[in-house]
């Protein structure tokens, strides 16, 4: 019997052991010293007769070792730098002011002021939510500070933006921040803040067109376009109410009232789009929270019409002060009951934008702060808040689908799928 063997294509081999060595691809491997094949073995000279390819039953291309689909990849250069960031820096810092921002509305702009009187030896709880809403509104005047001014360098560093929006940020940006910071001193005047309110309402107007421009925070842009509206329109209206008040003019105060009640329904196509955006990935889950928030509203107003009763409960005095604070200066052309329900659904609105999933909380934290600042652009904290929204909305239009990847590491970050159709208009 030769010791060469049958060949490798050989039916007689098919029953055998299958060796290392008789892989075709193995003799162009290098072997060790002693090993056979080496340089100076007598089994060195070895060679298969007539060697022919492996035969693979079908006539099929035997297997071909691939190379490394990483190999084909370029290597970025050091000095390349990823712009615009996956996460805006600062991000989760204006979700804290968002969040502060509420439960300063809630307690410091309804029941705080709702509790002196209602009751005997309630001074502990007078004594509390005056306590939490002094806290929770200076935490977010700081934190917004500083969030404004990490936003600020950002937007100033992002090639992708054009000079025109970053130095228009910039100004506008840093001229409002210094005038916010003078109320941790003392009262700003009326003329300042106004002009505050026009400053930061044209920032957040001019910033919903750069971020419309992305379909997944076409919605927030939405939303921040009908805050910024509403707030030109309400403090406008206010002014010229405090005017004819002082002149004894009662057309220009009809028409004050005109512009509070346009204000109003611009309040409510802001609501109804962030309730769509709520709504859109799943109806039924985002039917939840707007109803509870629906139904609180609702209860609250109805309790308020027995607040004045001689046997009214204190839920019924509460709720009935809860809605005397929500009154504005000049009144729409609507029942006032109206327009509490629509400022206290708007609350639960808010709370809900919140409470959505991580991969829409990018776009979520620009649409609470944005509901939050609709028609009050006048009040430092509402000032900051609606200048939060027109900073982070077009970064978060820069980003990957428009939402926080910040659980995707970047170098696993799925392409951007399609939007689902009719998605476009409130992702």
């Amino acid at each position: 019997m030769s010791d060469q063997g049958p060949p490798l294509h050989s039916p007689a081999s098919a029953g055998d052991d299958v060796r290392a060595d008789d892989d075709p691809a193995a003799e162009a491997l290098p072997r060790g010293d002693g090993a056979p094949g080496a340089p100076g073995d007598p089994e060195s000279s070895f060679e298969a007769p007539d060697a022919q390819p492996f035969d693979v039953p079908g006539g099929a291309e035997p297997p071909r070792a691939t190379p490394d689909a990483a190999a084909d990849i370029p290597e970025a250069p050091e000095s390349a730098l990823v712009s615009p960031p996956l996460v805006p820096p600062g991000s989760s810092l204006c979700m804290l002011v968002a969040a502060l921002v509420l439960i300063a509305s809630l307690v410091g702009k309804l029941l705080a002021p709702a509790l002196p009187g209602v009751r005997a030896h309630f001074e502990r709880w007078i004594s509390l939510t005056e306590t939490t809403a002094a806290v929770t509104s200076q935490g977010a005047l700081v934190a917004g500070a500083v969030a404004t001014g990490i936003l600020l360098i950002t937007t100033l560093r992002i090639s992708s933006l054009s000079v025109f929006h970053r130095l228009t940020t910039a100004v506008l940006g840093a001229g409002v921040l210094t005038v916010l910071a003078s109320a941790y001193q003392y009262r700003i005047r009326a003329e300042s803040l106004l002009l505050v309110a026009i400053a930061t309402s044209l920032l957040g107007v001019w910033a919903s067109h750069r971020a419309a421009e992305n379909p997944q925070t076409r919605g927030a842009a939405l939303v921040v376009l009908a805050a910024s509206l509403s707030s030109i329109i309400q403090v406008v209206g206010r002014a010229l109410a405090g005017y004819a008040s002082d002149n004894a003019l009662p057309s220009l105060f009809d028409g004050a009232r005109s512009l509070a009640t346009l204000g109003l329904a611009v309040d409510v196509l802001a609501l109804t789009i962030a309730c769509l955006w709520l709504a859109l990935p799943s109806p039924r889950r985002g039917a939840v929270p707007l109803a509870l928030a629906a139904l609180a509203a609702t209860v609250v107003i109805l309790a308020s019409l027995s607040g004045s009763k001689p046997d009214a409960s204190l839920f019924e005095v509460i709720s009935s002060r809860v809605t005397a604070q929500l009154a504005t200066h000049p009144a729409p052309w609507l029942p006032g009951a109206l327009r509490a329900w629509v400022v206290l659904f708007g609350f639960g609105v808010v709370g809900a934008v919140l409470l959505s999933p991580g991969w829409r909380r990018l776009t979520a934290v620009v649409i609470a702060l944005a509901l939050l600042a609709r028609g009050a652009a006048d009040t430092p904290i509402y000032a900051l808040s609606l200048l939060l929204a027109a900073l982070l909305a077009p970064l978060a239009a820069l980003m990957r689908g428009g939402h926080q990847a910040d659980e995707v590491p970047v170098s696993r970050a799925p392409n951007s799928l399609p939007p689902a159709p009719g998605a476009d208009a409130v992702r």
